[in-house]
């Protein structure tokens, strides 16, 4: 239902960032969500191999790269991580939501300068979808590997996504 009523939103404001704007000031909530990229980007999935922590091997995992003709990212959502106190990379899906948006290039860029603390909060449970067999982990070392800024884990000790500290 938020989806489409994002959507609907955005038709009729011009844009998902005025619609998140306005989304937000009917539920009285104080923030906001922006596109990560003016246009829709294109990107490629690859198969790049991942080392096993604390095991002997390695595994192939995927990596997004993005077409070298994507679009850059709006300007309101560059300025809102440089003047933020805290980032959140919200749970999700591991390549179709954080990485699709924080490895825009622009957005890692801005990550990576930003003076905010950037906290990710990890999933409760594995996507069998998007990383099967992966560990909480093995999520934080693929946001590294796509040169997204992690300063900070919030995860639940209680969470079948078992995010061991250490």
């Amino acid at each position: 239902l938020g989806d489409l009523t994002l959507t609907a939103a955005a038709d009729a404001l011009g844009g998902y960032g005025r619609a998140s704007m306005w989304l937000g000031e009917q539920l009285g909530i104080d923030g906001s969500v922006l596109p990560a990229t003016i246009e829709p980007a294109r990107h490629a999935i690859e198969e790049v191999i991942l080392p096993t922590r604390g095991k002997a091997g390695s595994r192939p995992v995927r990596r997004l790269r993005f077409a070298e003709s994507r679009s850059g990212s709006p300007e309101g959502a560059i300025a809102a991580i440089e003047n933020a106190r805290w980032v959140l990379l919200a749970p999700g899906g591991l390549y179709s939501n954080i990485l699709a948006t924080c490895a825009v290039p622009d957005l890692a860029a801005t990550l990576a300068a930003t003076a905010a603390r950037v906290v990710w909060i990890a999933n409760l449970r594995p996507d069998p979808r998007e990383a099967p067999g992966l560990t909480a982990a093995d999520h934080l070392l693929l946001l590294r590997l796509h040169e997204v800024r992690v300063d900070a884990v919030l995860h639940d000790p209680a969470a079948t996504l078992v995010f061991d500290a250490a």
